[in-house]
């Protein structure tokens, strides 16, 4: 505890910052001494004389606690069964009184009233009940209950004790006593708090929603409540929990003349609450903790000044009753511990530091270390028995390891997580320290680790505790998941009349499973029975009811013998459900096991008992639907072991085969997995078991003695003396098999070992024998292998044409289950919606409940707020006294509360007596007035002023009566706008309820790609109506009948109009033909005429003479063939002679480059003679070299001239002759325009 320093001129608006949360556990009883409980004492601290006083609660431990300076009262409250709340004075220490309510267990939070004798209380649960008391008078005023609300703070409005600030974790309430004479009523106002990110939103009205979003098939919108299932209070306040939004958690708060509210949050936050608007702002984000702030407040301005910076967390500010003194509550330390080695104290802190304090002198100790561990508080520390280490433990499960001894500066040595200390805390919270005492604050434990010393939280107990071995903790878990084994088995297989299980295709990854099934009680089959004995009375009343409807409609009498009997009607029905078509039915289980003819039809589904009845109908069929599933499912099953069976012995023959061929194949050998074969999950196999297992020496014994008795049974088994030599003379059978032709062998003649030519003739021919005989054992070994492979290969086909039929088995079984999912879907489909409707019938009965028992309420309310209308006064004031004297008195205090006016209206005339002793004093008489006539006066404007008092004070209690009429007015008003509302809704209720019985959901079965929408959006169906299928084919007859006749008429109309336009056409035409014979008559008039049109005019045979004519053409072209393949003739022997003369040319070409070769060779030559022999020399030689040279040039010139000439001419020729065709002529005849 730290006592402030004296400052009067603190403003009357400040508040603190940083604290979290104020102490209900501290309080002043005047201005210089505190008190607070501690166990079973109430303690008086002077913080002057550091003196203490005590009283003892006499019933035990101290529960609730305040304490009233002004009236130097203390009240606290027992913690037994019904308890008391005891009020003490001080400094006597004498009981006043003791308040009794009807709590039963305990209260939680006790606050007296700034002014006058009230005090309010609140208790814990069952209750959860705030009551005030005048205390003075022992008498309960008013009380209300708030079930589950778990209180932290209360306190009244200083300036007027009619309002209440109710704190609660997250929630805050203003609650207003209001008073109409000797009547007191408690009414709640609950504050809207900001979300954790200091934003305020407006409440969302949940059991009266302001609009209603209804669908045409989903049906009404419900508020939350109706759907939870929830009626009375509970409807009112539910919240569901996407709703719920995360407020701010408030933790101190204040008082200020103005009546605001100024309170802190656990967040940072810091609030401004209006206790008249209910409204709250927020004043500061995230204020720094360890700082004193002061707040002056001025209007909607304030200026915020740091006062002291402490550097430990405050948990608590408290002024003194003349507001001269602040006291400060830190929580610096949070743990202690002694080292056993050296005279030294670790002291853990808040802000994570451990401070090594010197004990030496205990009565100096002085810091002689700090280490700071983290941000963390420290909260425990523990020495080792040797004190060489230090262990601290953190919040959120952090242990630090640091070495104790000064010499190494107490080093950290390391960190890990803590997971122990969480268990054995709970274990011996769970037997030890109550709910009441705050729980466990620490614990540790004995050297020798068998006793547990625990502390208190709040009482500081301390509890003994002996250690007790977990095994038997581990005993019972192990027994727990024994437990929970043997019922997951009971409830998953045993129960199963049909276990679930599941068949698997050889050679394609298919699997079908059966569905698994729990035999059904009998009461669910005497319910079954009973649904359809209902449901055949109630088909046979119906017909009957429409025999007899029938018969008064004709006036014709029901003849008993034609009547049909119940077996025919039953038949007729059966005939009329299977004659319906399946759409109706809404699914195809008649096809699948399931009898749909016993099923209620979906139109007439009107009442709750008839849904109830078609939902146990569908659960039937479903069972049925499943269970001639399951028939098919076993079947398969027993095929597939069979066919298993059969690939088996198939193997075993292939192993045999491929024994013979001494080969090493790998022979496929199908087996059932896990999913076919459940029951193995039951069971652990020795294989299973990775671990070796433990055995102990008999055990090892006995196995040691029957492994050697096996052994010595085996060998005795195999000592035979017959079997032995049969194996040694004929390999173990008494005949030669086929099979053994492979281990035969013809043993070769003794003499082979011997040189060829050593041999004798008889030698010679008994080798030709053997090797005559080996080479037909040969042929007889190959010959078995090859119908051993042969064989193989059979049994290998046969195998996998078996198991591949067995693969379209189960594909078929698995279109088969597709198709009974499809079913049970159909099926659920209807029960879902039928469980829809009955739960919409559900919450509209609960809405209707919920909405009777809200009318019951604001009924008792309205009887309960009934007031009186004479209860006004009516009052005069007879006469005014010129002097008025002054009763107010002005304080020279900081409070900032006081007024100086009084609550009651004896304090206030006793004030007023006071004033007027001292005006009735002799020397203020006037000079010469008779001491008679002064005292007649002085009685007299006493009497004037004790009545204007009373007038005074009644003219104030008939205005706070009439401002509580007013409120109960305005409150009448409302109760009655929301009493109009509910009946508004009771009667939309009830026409929902009546809807929803007419307006039925009814499932068609419809085949894929019948309807067709544009979104997938739900159309809108509500003008539309569902009637019977014959209706709407008659009216398509009709139709058809209507459209026949007018594509009759229509038909008749276009041959009309037909004929019509064709006799236009032909008109058309004829007026076109005319006008082409003008124009052929003028062309014709001044046509110019050729020889051609002159020889076609005059001629009188012109076929014959075109006759002629193309005759005489054709021999010319006969002639001009033949000369035309003798020029081609000579020019192909034109061209041979140019090839002879080109290769002669070719040829000589040649030689004359040979030639040319050498020349060159024999001019280098002279060259190189030339050079060496001179010039002057050889310059003739060379002159007539030179000259002979040219002309051989001027020749091997016009040489290639001409040769390049002779191939031109030659390719010339030639394109002649490839380009050469016989010419045809061509006749075209031009016929003249007419």
């Amino acid at each position: 505890l730290a006592k402030g320093r004296e400052n009067p001129g603190l403003p009357g608006n400040t508040i603190s910052s940083g604290s979290q949360g104020a102490n209900k556990n501290l309080a002043f009883v005047n201005n210089q001494t505190v008190c607070y409980p501690c166990g079973s004492y109430i303690l008086f601290l002077d913080i002057k004389t550091k003196k203490t006083r005590a009283v003892q609660c006499q019933s035990g431990q101290v529960g609730a606690f305040a304490a009233n300076a002004s009236s130097q009262v203390v009240a606290f409250s027992d913690r037994k069964l019904n308890p008391l709340i005891h009020i003490y004075t001080f400094p006597d220490l004498s009981k006043l009184t003791e308040l009794k309510g009807d709590v039963q267990l305990d209260y939680t939070l006790l606050a007296f009233s700034f002014r006058g004798p009230y005090l309010a209380s609140y208790s814990s649960i069952p209750e959860f009940v705030l009551s005030v008391w005048n205390w003075k008078e022992n008498i309960l005023l008013c009380s209300k209950s708030q079930p589950g609300i778990t209180g932290t703070s209360l306190s009244f409005n200083p300036m007027n004790w009619q309002q209440l600030c109710f704190v609660a974790e997250s929630s805050v309430t203003i609650w207003r006593v209001e008073r109409s004479k000797d009547e007191h009523h408690l009414t709640g106002h609950p504050v809207e708090l900001p979300d954790d990110c200091g934003v305020v939103s407006p409440r969302e009205e949940l059991f009266f929603p302001p609009s209603r979003n209804d669908d045409p098939y989903y049906g009404p919108d419900l508020p939350v409540s109706a759907v939870a299932g929830l009626e009375g209070d509970e409807a009112e306040t539910f919240v569901p929990r996407n709703c719920v939004k995360n407020s701010v958690h408030p933790t101190a708060h204040c008082w200020t003349a103005t009546s605001e509210i100024y309170m802190g949050c656990k967040e940072g936050y810091v609030l401004v609450i209006d206790a008249e608007q209910y409204s709250v702002s927020v004043l500061q984000q995230k204020a720094p903790p360890g700082i004193l702030i002061f707040y002056h407040i001025k209007g909607l301005q304030y200026e915020i000044k740091i006062c002291a910076e402490i550097s430990q967390p405050i948990s608590s500010l408290i002024f003194s009753p003349d507001y001269t003194s602040l006291l400060l509550v830190t929580d610096q330390a949070t743990s202690m511990a002694c080292c056993p080695s050296s005279n030294s104290v670790a002291v853990g802190t808040q802000i994570g530091q451990i401070c090594f304090l010197d004990v030496t002198k205990a009565e100096d100790p002085r810091v002689v270390h700090r280490t700071f561990l983290s941000k963390l508080p420290v909260l425990s520390l523990h020495y080792d028995q040797s004190g060489q280490f230090l262990i601290a433990r953190a919040t959120e499960g952090h242990i630090f390891i640091l070495d104790a001894r000064p010499s190494k500066l107490f080093q950290v040595l390391g960190y890990i997580g803590n997971t122990l200390y969480l268990k054995s805390d709970i274990l011996a919270q769970k037997h030890c320290q109550s709910y009441q005492g705050g729980g466990i604050r620490s614990m540790v434990f004995s050297l020798d680790g068998k006793f547990i010393l625990v502390n208190g939280e709040n009482d500081c107990a301390l509890v003994c505790l002996k250690w007790k071995y977990a095994r038997r903790e581990i005993e019972m878990e192990n027994l727990f998941h024994c437990y929970l084994q043997d019922l997951i088995k009971y409830e998953c297989w045993d129960v199963m009349c049909v276990k679930g299980r599941a068949v698997k295709c050889f050679h394609v990854d298919c699997q079908v499973s059966n569905y698994p099934l729990k035999e059904r009680s009998k009461e669910e089959l005497e319910t079954v029975k009973k649904v359809l004995q209902l449901k055949k009375t109630g088909t046979a009343d119906l017909k009957v009811q429409i025999m007899i409807f029938c018969a008064q409609e004709t006036n014709l009498e029901v003849d008993s013998e034609t009547a049909l009997s119940e077996e025919e009607g039953e038949k007729a029905a059966e005939v009329d459900d299977d004659g319906a078509p399946h759409c109706l039915s809404g699914s195809l289980s008649s096809q699948y096991g399931g009898d749909t003819s016993v099923l209620y039809h979906q139109c007439d589904l009107h009442t709750k008992e008839q849904k109830l009845n078609q939902i146990i109908l569908l659960k039937d069929i479903i069972y049925k639907v499943k269970t001639a599933f399951n028939e098919e499912f076993d079947v398969v099953v027993q095929k597939k072991e069979q066919e298993i069976a059969r690939v088996k012995e198939r193997n075993l023959k292939i192993q045999e085969i491929l024994e013979q061929l001494e080969l090493q194949e790998e022979v496929w050998e199908p087996v059932l997995t896990d999913d076919e074969m459940p029951e193995r999950a039951l069971t652990v196999q020795d294989s299973e078991i990775k671990a070796e297992k433990y055995m102990t020496q008999e055990e090892k014994e006995q196995a040691e003695l029957l492994a050697r008795l096996e052994m010595e049974r085996r060998l005795a088994a195999t000592d035979d003396e017959r079997l032995r030599a049969l194996d040694d003379m004929m390999g173990g059978v008494l005949e030669i098999r086929r099979e053994d032709i492979l281990k035969m062998d013809i043993p070769p003649p003794s003499f082979i070992s011997r040189p060829e030519d050593l041999w004798t003739e008889e030698e010679k021919k008994i080798f030709e024998e053997y090797e005559k005989n080996v080479k037909e054992l040969n042929e007889e070994k190959e010959d078995y292998r090859q119908f051993l492979r042969n064989e193989w290969n059979k049994l290998e086909a046969s195998i996998k044409e078996t198991t591949q039929n067995f693969d379209e088995i189960v594909r078929k079984l698995f279109e088969k289950k597709v198709k009974s999912e499809m079913v049970v879907y159909q099926e659920e489909l209807k029960i879902a919606c039928l469980i829809y409707t009955l739960l919409l019938d559900e919450e509209l009965d609960t809405r209707e409940a919920g909405l009777h028992k809200f009318l019951t309420k604001k009924k008792k309310e309205k009887v309960g707020y009934h007031l009186e209308k004479n209860t006004k006064y009516i009052l005069s004031v007879l006469f005014v006294c010129t002097r008025t004297p002054r009763t107010e008195t002005l304080l020279n205090t900081a409070n900032p509360y006081v007024t100086g006016s009084p609550e009651d209206y004896q304090g206030a005339l006793s004030l007023l007596m006071k004033a007027m002793d001292e005006l009735d004093s002799p020397e203020h008489r006037p000079s010469g007035l008779d001491q008679s006539v002064w005292e007649r006066f002085c009685l007299a404007r006493r009497n004037k002023r004790k009545t204007e008092e009373l007038v005074k004070w009644k003219s104030l209690a008939l205005s706070e009566m009439q401002a509580c009429l007013q409120r109960r007015v305005d409150e009448n008003e409302k109760m009655r706008s929301e009493l109009e509302n509910t009946f508004q809704e009771l009667t939309w209720l009830k026409e929902e309820k009546m809807k929803l019985q007419q307006n039925l959901t009814v499932q068609f079965l419809l085949k894929q790609g019948q309807v067709e929408l544009e979104s997938t959006r739900i159309p809108d169906y509500s003008d539309a109506i569902l009637i019977d299928r014959s209706v709407v084919e008659e009216l398509n007859c009709s139709i058809a009948a209507q459209g026949e006749k007018k594509i009759t008429a229509m038909v008749e109309f276009k041959d009309f109009s037909k004929g019509i336009i064709q006799l236009e056409w032909e008109h058309k035409k004829m007026k076109m033909q005319i006008q082409d014979l003008k124009e052929k008559a003028r062309d014709i008039v001044i046509l110019p005429i050729s020889k051609d049109c002159q020889l076609f005019l005059t001629a009188h045979n012109y076929d014959t003479h075109i006759t002629q004519h193309l005759a005489g053409m054709e021999e010319s072209l006969g002639v001009m063939d033949k000369l035309h393949k003798k020029n081609v003739k000579s020019h192909q022997k034109k061209v041979r002679e140019l090839k002879k003369y080109i290769r002669l040319k070719e040829q000589a070409n040649y030689e004359l480059s040979l030639q040319l070769k050498e020349m060159l060779v024999s001019v280098s030559e002279r060259m190189h003679i030339f050079k060496a022999a001179g010039e002057s020399n050889t310059r003739d030689i060379s002159e007539k070299k030179t000259r002979q040279r040219y002309q051989e040039i001027l020749k091997q010139k016009y040489l290639r001239n001409l040769i390049r000439e002779q191939e031109k001419q030659l390719e010339i020729l030639q394109s002649e002759v490839e380009s050469w065709e016989p010419i045809t002529p061509h006749i075209t005849y031009k016929s003249e325009a007419r």
